[in-house]
């Protein structure tokens, strides 16, 4: 997964794939919060604020720093993300996840749901609007990865939800 379809393609299939999966769960399921843990609706929120932040950015392309080093693949963002994520967790740095969603007591399944298809609608429509060399020329500020190309931060959006999916199977088991 190299070239700008390859990578819109895979976010595109796995969106319809994970849209099934939340869609599947029964609703007393989707809310019901773990102790110490995210409820899946709040899994599915947090993707959603992910994506819609990850589409902006495609939106400012002239306020972005320039990348140089080439950018990595799909295999070393998630050994990068994995590796980062345990060591926030032991030093506790993800107890404050500015990411957490925060969801309105009546808010419905069906809404987060739509509000997780709307931004990656919007990422990919904004990420269409680039010239595939321009993935490498641009970089995104990640809050735990630091400056990631775009390319690269396309690579961690996709492994990221690959990780919230995990975590999600997880809970209905």
């Amino acid at each position: 997964m190299q070239s700008q379809t390859d990578i819109l393609d895979f976010l595109q299939k796995q969106h319809q794939q994970l849209e099934v999966l939340f869609s599947s769960i029964p609703e007393t399921d989707f809310f019901a919060v773990p102790s110490g843990k995210w409820s899946i609706a709040q899994h599915v929120g947090h993707l959603s604020l992910t994506q819609s932040r990850i589409a902006f950015g495609f939106t400012i392309k002239d306020k972005l720093p320039s990348h140089t080093a080439p950018s990595r693949s799909f295999d070393e963002i998630q050994i990068l993300y994995t590796s980062t994520v345990a060591r926030a967790n032991g030093a506790g740095l993800l107890a404050n996840n500015p990411f957490t969603a925060q969801l309105e007591p009546d808010t419905t399944q069906a809404a987060i749901i739509a509000g997780f298809s709307s931004a990656t609608a919007q990422l990919v429509a904004a990420v269409s609007t680039w010239q595939a060399a321009e993935l490498e020329q641009y970089a995104m500020k990640h809050p735990l990865l630091g400056l990631l190309s775009a390319k690269e931060m396309l690579f961690f959006s996709g492994y990221h939800n690959t990780h919230h999916e995990q975590g999600i199977r997880a809970l209905m088991l």
